[in-house]
């Protein structure tokens, strides 16, 4: 077996975890031993045990704290992090040399920092998975500066849309690699919208509890439809993050269709819960490094609407997706869109060259190629 190491900032749950949800299996398949490590492992065997899959998690790794507090850049967090930094870098040398990986991936900001930080001879592949549109004028220019030196110090890189790739310092191309999310295509949506009469409509959202996200504007076209045809599901990922959540909880309790607007925290059933929905919409009103919903949503016969800005765009090009974009923040234009929906057809993508399988095998080259 091939040890590969998966470095998360935290016991966490978002967009990079859900990412080996559909991988995990077929690399085991192919002879790899995929170990995590962070600094827990209740959420991750929470989700990867909903999903009836085993994993190995080393809780080796001391807590990181968020750059950010309010909104603003917080330099005590940062000299907290440089002292987790180091107590996690010597961790890490520990693991490496009892479990010898063939490759480390690693998978957010502070773990690419951290593996980074692994210098000198060795015989494993650094691959830096990037999967955020950093933006590198923040902090003084300092995000900038710290993204071009760890991707000098990686072997390869993953990034998730050309938007991702466009951030990273010229003259490291060749070891860049994009990849847009795998997705299990099934088919299992309602699939209705291709021009037949609707008695009514569920339009759902699943994103993670922040908020560019834009769930607020998610209230507001839920305000504007409050005819009784109209009904709206949000899922998404509540942690350090529930005041946000209280706050728009409060907002729908205020609106006269309130009954018919329902704010839940995370699923382990993403797939079930968006096959109920008629229409998903998407609403990040920053650049969206890819934007994994999108995908999702057609992979289930369901067409999306969505906030253009970032991979938003590419996934929409690229793949042929089945829905409709709308300029970033205009939630009106977003409205519009929402009642003409009845009257669309949609022909939706195969999506083939980023089922599972595929995927994998463009992921090896890239650990050991």
């Amino acid at each position: 077996m091939k040890n590969l190491l998966i470095l998360i900032d935290a016991d966490f749950i978002g967009g990079a975890e859900t990412n080996y949800k559909y991988i995990l299996p077929i690399l085991e398949d192919n002879g790899w031993n995929p170990i995590f490590v962070t600094n827990g492992q209740k959420r991750l065997n929470e989700y990867f045990g909903g999903q009836n899959i085993r994993v190995k998690v080393l809780s080796s790794f001391k807590s990181y704290y968020s750059f950010s507090v309010n909104g603003r850049f917080s330099v005590g967090n940062l000299f907290r992090n440089l002292i987790a930094i180091e107590r996690n870098k010597l961790a890490l040398r520990k693991i490496i040399k009892a479990y010898k990986p063939v490759a480390i991936v690693s998978n957010s900001m502070i773990s690419h920092w951290l593996l980074s930080l692994i210098r000198g001879d060795h015989s494993f592949r650094k691959v830096m998975h990037l999967h955020d549109l950093i933006n590198r004028n923040r902090v003084m220019g300092l995000y900038g500066i710290g993204l071009d030196r760890i991707s000098k110090r990686m072997d390869r890189i993953i990034v998730v849309s050309d938007a991702v790739k466009e951030r990273l310092v010229p003259g490291i191309e060749a070891k860049v690699t994009r990849m847009f999310n795998p997705v299990i295509v099934n088919g299992m949506g309602r699939a209705i919208g291709n021009g037949r009469s609707l008695n009514s409509l569920r339009i759902g959202m699943f994103a993670r509890y922040i908020p560019w996200k834009g769930h607020r504007d998610f209230l507001r076209i839920a305000a504007e439809l409050s005819d009784p045809a109209f009904e709206f599901v949000c899922y998404g990922n509540t942690d350090n993050n529930e005041t946000y959540y209280g706050e728009l909880q409060n907002i729908a309790e205020s609106l006269p269709n309130k009954e018919r607007i329902h704010l839940h925290k995370f699923s382990h059933d993403v797939t079930g819960e968006m096959s109920k929905c008629d229409l998903i919409i998407h609403l990040s009103n920053l650049p969206e490094p890819s934007g994994r919903v999108l995908v999702e949503a057609n992979a289930l016969k369901i067409p999306v609407y969505a906030y253009e800005g970032g991979g938003a765009r590419q996934l929409f090009e690229e793949l042929k997706l089945a829905g409709i974009l709308v300029p970033n923040g205009d939630y009106r234009a977003m409205i519009a869109e929402i009642k003409l929906f009845h009257n669309k057809t949609f022909v939706f993508p195969t999506l083939e060259e980023i089922i599972p399988e595929r995927y994998v095998s463009k992921f090896e080259e890239v650990l050991i190629g």
